[in-house]
């Protein structure tokens, strides 16, 4: 059986933090079949919450904002693992 990883990038590039994982892909894949998911956030429509409390009030069913929040959802619940992958950076400097 192939394990499942989703990979939540959360840079606008594919530069230091994408090569690091690529790399991390393939050291697991050398242990056993690995299947990666790329999920950038860069290229979803995510909407940033506007505490209007609907989905505490209602329930989550009820979330009002119209992005893709519920699809992206059910990726990271059907995987076996999720890597959470952003770059960081300081003093005006890329580190990774």
């Amino acid at each position: 059986m192939t394990a499942r990883v989703v990979v939540v990038h959360g840079g606008p590039r594919r530069g230091v933090t994408w090569d690091l994982v690529r790399h991390l892909e393939e050291r697991m894949n050398e242990l056993g079949a690995v299947e990666f998911d790329y999920l950038h956030l860069a290229d979803h429509d995510l909407r940033s919450c506007r505490g209007c409390f609907t989905c505490f009030v209602r329930g989550e069913e009820h979330y009002p904002l119209d992005d893709e929040r519920s699809a992206l959802e059910e990726r990271l619940h059907a995987a076996d693992g999720v890597v959470f992958a952003t770059p960081n950076y300081a003093g005006g400097r890329r580190r990774g």
